[in-house]
């Protein structure tokens, strides 16, 4: 999940900034994705995933969201 959102970065580096938000408990690193054209102050919608292990879904439906 991280190498496909360094990808990202890396291959659109005008729009996709990769973040490393915080560490987790275990102390990995907990990464998110800023999806931007410009730094102007804009509207911002916020998608959190992956906080419940459980839901598998989550994380998968935000990458499809933020490869679209």
């Amino acid at each position: 999940m991280v190498e496909f959102m360094q990808l990202l970065a890396k291959q659109h580096p005008d729009l996709v900034t990769l973040l490393n938000v915080s560490k987790t408990f275990e102390g990995r690193p907990m990464y998110g994705v800023k999806i931007s054209s410009s730094y102007r102050f804009k509207p911002a919608i916020f998608v959190d995933a992956g906080i419940h292990a459980r839901e598998w879904v989550a994380p998968a439906a935000a990458l499809y969201m933020i490869k679209k």
